[in-house]
């Protein structure tokens, strides 16, 4: 914690936030939950190389799965397109940037345990495709395409584009770059999409149409193995929450709508929590990194009066942009203290503290897991039960008890439990077929080996 380091105090009136034309509505919660968003028209074809200056990013949205983490897992995602191309941008929060340990020449198919953006587009009837985008290193650049049905959920077309770094051309038309963040914390991706890789009708793209967009970001383990640290899906249809198997939930992917023009103003994103009112404003001056701060008013004897702002988000509070590295804030008082009572005239002290980064949660359990602990361990001993099925069989092995569960993803899909009630031993793929003796377990996973 630190303490703020500028206060001043002086009048002014009530900022009221009004929304505008196009998508400028201020988003409410905690996970962001857009439902569509803009592209815009480019005005000439960005040079796909990381580089945002020659984008025009007013349409552009953020997604996180909560906003206490989103100065490490977000992103903003931009949209713009042409008579032939969609050009999408993606700033992401990382702290591992350009670090994924997927090599697409060796692992084609695990681009979705990088740092990669995995786009549902519906084209027309029930044909979809899936595009995972990711970069091996910053090194080789590589796009997983596949045309899909859904349903029955077959894979009409399926390819692995793989370039070199110091080449966007990916290849089918497609361009992708990265660019890492100044800051360390990030990193810039953008990609070049024909039209006619999405729509294979040979339909002309026009202001006004609609396109059935669902984004899933995911947050590669550093060690390349496993499932990604971190997880967001967003762009949803209005009202649907379907967040979980979202590859092929093709109602609920959001749309995105070409417009003729640059969106007014961009999205603001605030948390559901209430913002103090009042005509005394408290300007405060903080480091433009800061997540949290909290403002409040002690009496000349150093009683508090009132804890205006605890933990508040400074993007909430901000007068105009960062400047060298410092952000103006300003919190209005009421004049009252905590009780709610007007407060005795007299000399006040304003305090305040401020966090620099973010806080980081890190799940460790399951809720009603009564494994011993209820998380995972590395003797295998933690945990119980499959994350996708419930125990489908029982059986005895000697002392033990052997349960199965029909699929798996995470957890233990097969585990054993032991004459005191315990797990012995745990195996993560779950079985359609399983028997068992007193010294051999034989099952029949429905799930491949990993």
């Amino acid at each position: 914690m630190k303490t703020i380091d500028k206060i001043a105090t002086g009048m002014l009136g009530l900022i009221v936030l009004a929304a505008g034309a196009l998508g400028a509505e201020n988003m409410v919660g905690s996970q962001t939950q857009n439902e569509g968003f803009f592209a815009v028209p480019a005005k000439q074809a960005p040079v796909i190389d990381g580089d945002l200056s020659d984008w025009d990013v007013s349409g552009q949205i953020q997604s996180c799965r909560d906003t206490s983490v989103k100065g490490t897992y977000s992103v903003k995602t931009a949209a713009m397109w042409d008579a032939d191309n969609l050009y999408l941008s993606f700033d992401w929060r990382d702290s591992t940037p350009l670090n994924s340990q997927v090599n697409p020449e060796q692992d084609p198919g695990r681009g979705w345990q990088a740092d990669a953006e995995q786009l549902r587009i519906l084209a027309e009837g029930n044909d979809v495709r899936w595009l995972t985008f990711w970069s091996y290193q910053g090194r080789i650049n590589a796009l997983e395409y596949v045309q899909r049905q859904i349903p029955p959920g077959k894979n009409v077309l399926e390819k692995v584009l793989i370039a070199k770094a110091h080449s966007p051309d990916v290849g089918m038309g497609v361009q992708s770059a990265y660019q890492a963040a100044a800051d360390g914390a990030g990193f810039v991706h953008e990609v070049k999409i024909p039209w006619e890789l999405i729509f294979t009708d040979g339909r002309k793209m026009a202001a006004g149409a609609k396109i059935r967009l669902g984004m899933e970001f995911l947050w590669g383990n550093p060690k390349g193995k496993g499932f990604p640290m971190h997880r967001c899906v967003d762009n949803m249809q209005p009202g649907v929450l379907t967040r979980e198997f979202h590859w092929d939930a093709k109602n609920a992917w959001g749309d995105l709508t070409l417009i003729d023009r640059s969106v007014e103003k961009m999205r603001r994103y605030v948390p559901d929590t209430a913002v103090a009112v009042g005509t005394i404003p408290i300007d405060v001056e903080v480091p433009a990194s800061a997540s949290f701060f909290t403002v409040a008013i002690d009496d000349a004897q150093g009683n508090r009066v009132r804890n205006l702002a605890g933990g508040a988000d400074p993007e909430r509070h901000a007068v105009g942009e960062p400047k060298d590295g410092r952000r103006k804030l300003r919190v209005m008082w009421d004049g009252l203290d905590d009780l709610g009572a007007l407060a005795v005239p007299g000399t006040f002290t304003v305090r305040g503290l401020v966090l620099d980064g973010g806080l980081q949660g890190k799940f460790e359990q399951c809720f009603y897991n009564p494994g011993t602990p209820p998380w995972a361990t590395r003797n295998g001993q933690g945990g119980w039960g499959a994350d996708h099925s419930p125990v489908k069989t029982v059986l005895t092995s000697g002392e033990r008890v052997i349960l199965v569960c029909g699929f798996a993803e995470g957890g233990s899909g097969t585990f054993a439990i032991g004459s005191e009630d315990k797990k012995i031993w745990g195996e993560v793929k779950g079985a359609s077929v399983a028997a068992a003796n007193a010294k051999y377990v034989f099952t029949i996973p429905i799930w491949p080996a990993r």
